[in-house]
C-alpha cells in the first residue's frame, strides 16, 4: 500500500494514516523481538561450545 503525499489526511484517510502508523509500530516491535531472540540464541550457542 502506498499513501499519496498529496492526499488530504482528513476523515477516513486520517484514520487510515493512524492505522498504518500503528501497524508499522507493531511490525517494528516484532522485528526487535525476533532480533533479541536471535541474539540470545547466539549467546547460548557460544556458551555451549
Amino acid at each position: 500500500m502506498v499513501l499519496n503525499e498529496n492526499s488530504s489526511f482528513s476523515g477516513d484517510s486520517g484514520i487510515h494514516q493512524k492505522a498504518m502508523q500503528e501497524t508499522r509500530a507493531l511490525i517494528n516491535n516484532v522485528i526487535l523481538i525476533c532480533l533479541a531472540v536471535l541474539l540470545l540464541g547466539l549467546k547460548q550457542a557460544q556458551i555451549d561450545h
